[in-house]
């Protein structure tokens, strides 16, 4: 057992989820496929970027809608 298989099954055991090894590899494959883009997120400085004003995730941004006007 590796520190990250460690790390998942000890922290889904804390919310009394047992974890296979179907969902193990899942897990891996998850991680492989978005971690890096993550991590870098995590690492960005976000503190210049100001909130998109009236944010509804059923629209396109507003610079997207001028645009088609």
């Amino acid at each position: 057992m590796d520190d990250f298989e460690r790390y998942v099954r000890s922290g889904l055991s804390l919310a009394e989820v047992d974890v296979t090894d179907v969902d193990l590899a899942i897990i891996r494959a998850a991680r492989a496929a978005y971690g890096p883009a993550l991590e870098a997120l995590e690492r960005a400085d976000l503190a210049g970027v100001w909130p998109e004003p009236d944010l509804d995730p059923g629209r396109p941004p507003p610079s997207a809608r001028r645009a088609r006007q």
